[in-house]
């Protein structure tokens, strides 16, 4: 199933698979997470592939809408996939290297990091709302200042070139 999961998501053999799961809204950071995905890009972290798993709420379609447009204008927009809704993430939490959960506002209780984290992933979130009492920094993942596109970056890409930190902190 990760196998699986990793070639839906256009991941190759050596990539690290970043993986945002959740709801697109306007604050869950979903943009920010495209912005240092560039950043890494633009550093040369070639190895490094992203999927967003979900949607956006009934009501709200133009969150989809505006995640695709950001993901179009990315010169390296083939490296990001975005998959629809999945009634099991597991096969997301299997194939992927690590969890991001960038919110921009806080969040009241985090259960994507927790599900992360349930299945040994690391996770680089906002530090802020309920992810203070989930993530660990520097044990289970990386806390990173909401909405600093450097910092997550940074982060992500302190996690994909650390394979055994990665392993370690999942």
């Amino acid at each position: 199933a990760a196998r699986a999961f990793r070639t839906r998501a256009g991941a190759l053999d050596d990539d690290v698979l970043i993986a945002f799961v959740g709801r697109f809204n306007r604050w869950k950071g979903q943009l920010v997470l495209i912005d240092a995905l560039d950043l890494l890009w633009q550093r040369g972290i070639a190895n490094v592939c992203a999927v967003f798993v979900g949607g956006p709420p009934p009501s709200e379609p133009h969150h989809l809408e505006q995640l695709r447009s950001r993901i179009a204008s990315s010169r390296h927009a083939d490296r990001i996939a975005v998959l629809d809704f999945m009634d099991d993430v597991s096969p997301a939490w299997d194939g992927c290297g690590i969890a991001v959960v960038p919110s921009t506002e806080p969040e009241p209780f985090g259960l994507v990091a927790i599900e992360a984290m349930a299945a040994s992933k690391p996770v680089v979130a906002a530090g802020h709302g309920g992810l203070l009492d989930i993530v660990e920094h520097q044990v289970t993942g990386l806390l990173v200042q909401p909405g600093d596109v450097h910092a997550l970056g940074d982060a992500l890409a302190h996690l994909v070139a650390d394979g055994a930190l990665r392993r370690e902190m999942g």
